[in-house]
């Protein structure tokens, strides 16, 4: 069972929401040789994302990129935080 939070921009809207979740599913489901349930949650951004969210172009970020987060399969299944 996986259980998981996605932060997106805040200005998306339902479909475009439900697309992202579609493709975290759809990687997911391609690197895990297992069965899984999975449950995503849909969170908005926070000013405080704007250090590591990749989406440059952004109209509304206020903080440069500074450092991409590391979300390989690995670091998300073997995460102990």
């Amino acid at each position: 069972f996986i259980d998981c939070d996605i932060t997106l921009p805040f200005y998306y809207n339902i479909k475009e929401g439900h697309k992202s979740c579609d493709i975290l599913k759809e990687i997911l489901n391609k690197n895990i040789q297992k069965d899984i349930t999975l449950s995503i949650h849909m969170d908005p951004c926070y000013e405080s994302n704007c250090y590591s969210c990749i989406i440059i172009d952004c109209k509304y970020r206020k903080h440069k990129l500074i450092k991409e987060r590391d979300f390989s399969i690995s670091s998300l299944i073997n995460n102990t935080k």
